[in-house]
């Protein structure tokens, strides 16, 4: 799991989350203990004993769970639910395609996809956090990614690659939206004269560019008068894109919910985040997590731990509902 391994870097007893449970177990009165190195949190109160696992709260139930960390699977049903989403297209690994009665195998139609959309995106069905996300555009990129994913995941999936203008994450509980950002990319702006390592190192935003996917190669590139260059192609705040809060007062707000409450419905979801993304002006589920991690977003907004607080409450407060 991205998250565990993520968190193992440091000690898990300092997750904001781990501290935020601590604090609301006094607030509400309730027993905590806390398992393997802060990953595993039980919260009791007369009686009842609820589990945090990672980021996922005794909320939601495990068949939703599975389809939420299954990217096939989610884009499958929201598309039978008539929600706008972005198409995931299973593959398994070779020696499992005896059990879906797979006799061709999967290059034909692997190559096929590729073929009709010329540009694609390969990725671990069930990863997290942007790992194991790689763009293809050739049918030696899609063989050299694929075989190196079913190295590490028993099924991976394809789908077209989009230009994103904007990704959002919605924050829901029940049928309620606490929270809405979107995740913008870091990005450069050229004066002529400077080249990307300087533009990086003169930049005066908080950016952290050593979690940023760069390629190596465009460092001593001079950017010219007005080109910009965007640092990354993937969203994730764990890849160094950067939240900024939208207002329900927003144009934006209002349609960004409708398809975030629709898309959990659909796989009967009760706590999660939702990320839907913005291209060609149209709106699309790109996933939803019933892991609901704000570690990266507190980073950026210390001053929010207070907001951050108040959803993790209501959630704990749902569970013992």
């Amino acid at each position: 799991m991205e998250e565990f391994e993520k968190d193992m870097s440091q000690n898990n007893n300092e997750r904001n989350l781990v501290k935020i449970l601590k604090d609301l177990s006094i607030e509400l009165q309730m027993k905590i203990e806390v398992f393997s190195f802060g990953w595993i949190i039980q919260l009791s109160k007369a009686g009842v004993d609820k589990f945090i696992f990672g980021y996922n709260f005794d909320l939601n139930s495990s068949a939703s769970q599975m389809i939420a960390s299954d990217k096939s699977a989610t884009s499958e049903i929201l598309k039978q639910n008539n929600v706008p989403v972005v198409e995931h297209i299973l593959f398994v690994h070779p020696n499992r395609l005896k059990y879906i009665n797979n006799e061709n195998g999967n290059w034909e139609q692997m190559l096929s996809f590729l073929d009709r959309n010329k540009k694609i995106v390969c990725k671990s069905n069930n990863g997290t956090g942007g790992n194991n996300v790689h763009i293809v555009d050739s049918i030696q990129s899609l063989e050299r990614i694929s075989t190196k994913l079913f190295e590490k995941s028993s099924s991976i999936c394809l789908s077209q690659f989009y230009e994103i203008e904007t990704e959002y994450r919605l924050i829901i509980i029940k049928d309620k939206v606490h929270l809405c950002y979107k995740k913008s990319i870091p990005t450069l702006h050229g004066d002529g004269t400077k080249t990307v390592d300087e533009l990086i190192k003169n930049s005066v935003s908080k950016i952290d560019f050593k979690n940023i996917d760069i390629d190596e190669n465009i460092f001593d590139k001079v950017l010219g008068t007005n080109e910009t260059l965007k640092l990354n192609w993937k969203n994730n705040l764990s890849k160094g894109a950067i939240p900024k809060v939208i207002s329900s007062n927003s144009h934006i707000y209002s349609e960004l919910v409708e398809i975030a409450l629709n898309a959990k419905k659909s796989i009967g979801m009760e706590f999660a985040s939702i990320d839907i993304i913005k291209t060609n002006n149209e709106l699309k589920v790109l996933e939803i997590n019933s892991g609901v991690m704000i570690e990266n977003f507190l980073t950026h907004y210390p001053n929010e731990y207070p907001k951050i607080k108040e959803i993790y409450k209501s959630a704990v407060i749902e569970m013992f509902k």
